[in-house]
């Protein structure tokens, strides 16, 4: 081989051919890296879309776990549905227990204080609404503090946040301080985040449900005992609460085109609302308690003859089974009672009656006596005398 064939086999690539060559590999290379951004944007996405199911999911599972439990393990006379409206809801459940092996609760947990799994002793005020709830202590059949906690979920504004319109979703057990489940919630348009099914057929065996109007929210059970003659009307329509409709928006907090939504209707059946406790009337009432007579003038300006008593002792305690007080009225001349005079629902924290069919100049006498849900009378209270002057 010649020196001159040797140099053309040393020859390389010329520079035209390497300029080719490095400008086709940086359109490949830039190719890729604009298929990695897409991918990795895409991967994004998907992240925040999915941690928006997950945290939309979570929601409706705590909201689940909460308002199934609705009503178990609730002693008579102790109301279920405390307070419906279109942003907070209250219940009593028996849904967490401190006590190793009680089949009644939902939950057990050995570590919580009994302040945490019994219904509360006093009166607390219901977030957002304002209006107090208890104003009596409720017993079990055995004289026990009851195991139904009250337990409150509702939809507040979020504060902490830039935003105007989203809401913070907590959780409150009796006197407790809320807990938060969620943030970044969002109302479904107008849509309230709880709405109502009602059971409007209670004369056969199977639930008819029934949408409950939005603007007959909200409902608040005022009575004191559950189920008392004095449990109707607005106090009672809670009672027939047989499912809540839940609904929401979740979105990642972001803004523009980078934020994500996800969004939830769910009806949430409360399996414990309608089972009835057992009714215990076995004894006859204890009444206990003295009628205190006085003559007053009423608000039309008619004299009248007012009666106050206290609750029974089996309204509070014992058997727990007064359902109404019955009043006894004679002139003092006569020398029976005869037939009753008239009856007060029972449920009151103070019992207050005018009785303004009275003569001037005429003595009356008064008793009282309570009667249970077999129906049974008790003993008469001690007649008190009054001269109308």
């Amino acid at each position: 081989m010649t020196p001159r064939d040797r140099g053309v086999a040393r020859e390389g690539f010329t520079l035209v051919e390497l300029v080719i060559t490095l400008g086709v590999f940086g359109i490949i290379l830039a190719a890729g890296l604009a298929f990695m951004v897409i991918q990795n944007r895409a991967f994004t996405r998907g992240s925040e879309r999915l941690l928006v199911v997950q945290s939309l999911r979570y929601v409706v599972q705590q909201l689940e776990i909460d308002l199934q439990a609705a009503g178990s393990n609730v002693p008579r006379g102790q109301p279920r549905m405390v307070y419906a409206g279109s942003d907070v809801i209250a219940f009593t459940g028996d849904h967490t227990s401190n006590l190793r092996n009680d089949i009644s609760a939902v939950y057990v947990d050995i570590d919580a204080p009994n302040g945490w799994v019994q219904a509360p002793l006093g009166p607390t005020t219901l977030p957002l609404v304002g209006v107090n709830w208890p104003d009596t202590a409720y017993l079990t059949a055995g004289g026990t503090n009851s195991p139904a906690e009250l337990i409150i979920l509702y939809f507040e504004p979020d504060t902490s946040t830039v935003r105007a319109d989203d809401f913070v979703l907590k959780r409150r057990v009796n006197n407790r301080e809320p807990e938060v489940v969620a943030r970044q919630l969002l109302r479904q348009g107008s849509t309230p985040f709880f709405r109502y099914y009602q059971r409007r057929d209670f004369a056969s065996q199977t639930s008819v449900l029934d949408s409950l109007p939005d603007t007959a929210l909200p409902l608040f059970h005022a009575v004191k005992i559950h189920g008392s003659a004095g449990d109707t009307g607005m106090s009672a329509r809670g009672d027939s609460i047989r499912a809540v409709r839940v609904s929401y928006r979740v979105t990642n907090g972001l803004t523009g085109a980078s934020e994500q939504f996800a969004e939830v209707s769910r009806v949430i059946n409360l399996p414990n609302m309608g089972a009835r406790a057992l009714r215990t009337c076995g004894a006859q009432p204890i009444l206990g308690v003295p009628l205190l007579l006085s003559q007053v003038v009423n608000s039309a300006g008619d004299p009248a003859v007012r009666l106050d008593w206290d609750p029974a002792v089996d309204e509070l305690a014992g058997e727990r089974d007064v359902v109404r007080y019955v009043i006894y009225r004679r002139l003092t001349t006569d020398p029976e009672w005869g037939d009753p005079y008239l009856s007060i629902p029972a449920g009151a924290p103070l019992y207050v009656y005018d009785d303004t069919s009275i003569e001037i100049g005429s003595s009356y006498e008064y008793a009282i006596s309570a009667q249970d849900c077999t129906p049974t009378l008790s003993g008469l209270s001690s007649p008190v005398q009054i001269l109308v002057m």
